[in-house]
């Protein structure tokens, strides 16, 4: 996310800062954790607010009708915890595709988040 002043989400958080924290946010109440790290990490709940998270959502779903292949990459790293290697197995895609589908969804929801700031 490029620096924001005041209102919209946080300036001092990163776009992919975000995305880790909506992964929690989005996994919930569920009884089990997601099996890898990054989802895992540290705290147990979401250091994220509802309307950052919100907006996130926001986001995705147009990611979703433009890039749905990126779209599917970001919601299996960030909520279900696979990894590049895991998802480049499943896609049939080599592992550095799938890493660059993962950054091109994170840049995309980045201006996304950029422009659902300015219109609000």
């Amino acid at each position: 996310m490029s620096g924001q002043g005041s209102g919209g989400v946080a300036a001092d958080r990163s776009t992919q800062h975000l995305l880790i924290e909506w992964g929690k946010w989005s996994w919930g109440g569920r009884p089990e954790r997601p099996r890898c790290a990054l989802a895992a990490s540290s705290a147990p709940s979401a250091a994220i607010t509802d309307s950052d998270a919100t907006l996130i959502d926001v986001a995705m779903a147009r990611l979703v009708k433009r890039k749905p292949l990126a779209a599917r990459v970001l919601r299996a790293y960030y909520i279900e915890g696979k990894t590049d290697s895991q998802l480049a197995a499943e896609l049939g895609v080599s592992r550095n595709t799938a890493s660059s589908l993962r950054k091109e969804g994170i840049a995309w929801v980045d201006g996304a988040l950029d422009r659902l700031e300015v219109n609000n």
